[in-house]
């Protein structure tokens, strides 16, 4: 498995994460998986080196036992989208209980509603300086937010963006080359 930095934040991550196991949307059309399979493909995936799990669209309480709790060599990420300030730190909490951690590694905040809300934005610094969250990460999903990484690139506050970028979709290139040279961190979605 290929490790890379994420920018700044001392995390070395596996260049494919894990999460999302099969989308909620998904779901719907191909059926549920048994939690067994589902926990055999977690771990399956720490087997072959993957160190970056996301607690998206309700897999998180199936992540096995085994890669709960402290560790340097796995990091969580979260998605909380828009999130109202007041109910951010509770459930940030309640995550964090569930996987038996102190901070979650990633938290991932849409873009458009941390740089519209200055209320979430003092949230989210002040969950890093107590510890409970270790990097931002804003999402990057909707055109309006991929135009304004290509004209401005990274967020100053944020350690991170989560960008699409694949074969097809390439047009976020520059935006990725200007977090590189400011030493922001790049999560892709595939899709």
């Amino acid at each position: 498995m290929d490790y890379r930095e994420f920018g700044t934040t001392g995390m070395r991550l596996s260049a494919v994460g894990l999460g999302g196991l099969l989308a909620h949307f998904w779901e719907g059309a191909a059926g549920h998986p048994p939690a067994e399979e589902k926990r055999r493909i977690y771990l399956r995936a720490a087997e072959l080196g993957i160190n970056l799990f996301d607690m998206g669209y309700g897999d998180e309480p199936h992540i096995p036992d085994e890669l709960k709790g402290p560790s340097g060599d796995r990091h969580f990420s979260l998605k909380v989208g828009e999130p109202k300030v007041y109910e951010l730190e509770g459930m940030i909490d309640g995550h964090l209980a569930n996987i038996r951690r102190e901070a979650i590694d990633i938290l991932r905040v849409h873009h458009y509603a941390f740089v519209q809300n200055a209320e979430l934005r003092g949230k989210v610094a002040e969950l890093k300086d107590r510890g409970k969250v270790r990097s931002l990460c804003t999402i990057r999903h909707f055109e309006k937010d991929q135009e304004i990484y290509l004209e401005r690139g990274p967020e100053e506050e944020a350690d991170a963006d989560l960008v699409i970028y694949n074969y097809v979709c390439r047009g976020q290139a520059p935006g990725i080359e200007r977090a590189a040279q400011a030493g922001k961190g790049v999560l892709v979605m595939k899709a």
